[in-house]
């Protein structure tokens, strides 16, 4: 089986324009666009990915925002926000945790809550740890790994569950992309792969619908996963030094969160740990009837 690699979606979005405000920061070497929506005390949203736009995380931030000021915020080379140029000296996790440190000196947010999913997670955490004194609380959504080395047993999950024909298909499938790439093959992939990581089949085409909102950068991606194996990414021997309240959600049968959630609650006690069940990686779309209240719970 080949090696796993992060679906990357290419899709239009429409926009919900009621009490939001959308801007940029202009950089030197880049433009970092952001929407505001809600009132209280601020919220930053971080997607997955790496390389998927923030619109996918729309729902969520919906949500949110009847109660809190609610960020989305498109990180460097993903979604609205652009990067000048779009290679390894821009695109890399060292720039990306400053991108969020400029992004709320703009804002002029001292203290701030941030929710992470996947990849948005691991993001989460690396600015948390270089700059705890700004962080009011941390969520953290199906995690993606805590170190560059658990991507295999990130792949293993994934694929556990695949039958072999499914396999077959995904080979083929990846074997098409990389002599004639399109849009459906790219699509059947996709979709195919969210098989995987969801625990109602019947429902994929929904939530493919949804999930696919935004755009995302293949280069992004590719250049974000090379800087995390040069520099051998590993948070593991730092979770322990987070005291701010932590909260870790995780769909039960999501095969990229597990273990990454069992990983962060036995390196730091005081990290809550709250399984959804009957989700696998999106639980605030599986079942945002158990998901919301635990969110909101933690939250108040």
């Amino acid at each position: 089986m080949k090696p796993i690699t992060l679906l990357l979606f290419l899709f239009p979005v429409i926009h919900e324009l009621r009490a939001q405000v959308s801007d940029s920061i202009q950089l030197s070497n880049a433009s970092l666009c952001y929407e505001i929506k809600g009132e209280g005390l601020p919220v930053l949203l971080l997607s997955g990915g790496p390389g998927v736009s923030s619109q996918q995380l729309v729902r969520l931030r919906d949500s949110i925002s009847q109660k809190f000021k609610s960020i989305l915020f498109d990180q460097r080379g993903t979604g609205q926000s652009r990067s000048f140029p779009l290679d390894s000296t821009t695109i890399n996790l060292k720039q990306s945790v400053q991108d969020i440190a400029t992004l709320l000196k703009e804002l002029k947010i001292n203290k701030v809550t941030i929710i992470g999913h996947s990849w948005g997670a691991m993001l989460a955490v690396s600015f948390a740890i270089e700059y705890p004194s700004q962080i009011n609380k941390l969520v953290l959504i199906d995690s993606g790994p805590l170190a560059f080395s658990d991507y295999e047993i990130q792949a293993s999950n994934v694929y556990a569950r695949a039958s072999k024909v499914e396999k077959e298909y995904m080979d083929r499938l990846e074997d098409s992309m990389k002599t004639s790439p399109s849009r459906a093959l790219g699509m059947a992939r996709a979709k195919q792969f969210l098989r995987f990581i969801t625990y109602d089949a019947t429902k994929t085409d929904s939530l493919f619908e949804e999930i696919c909102k935004g755009g995302s950068s293949p280069v992004m991606s590719m250049l974000m996963f090379q800087d995390l194996q040069k520099t051998n990414y590993n948070v593991k021997n730092r979770i322990g030094s987070i005291k701010f309240p932590t909260l870790v959600i995780c769909g039960r049968q999501d095969p990229i969160g597990i273990f990454p959630s069992i990983y962060l609650k036995e390196l730091n006690n005081n990290i809550n740990l709250i399984w959804i069940e009957k989700s696998g990686h999106y639980p605030w779309l599986e079942q945002p009837a158990a998901f919301f209240p635990e969110l909101f719970k933690f939250l108040k």
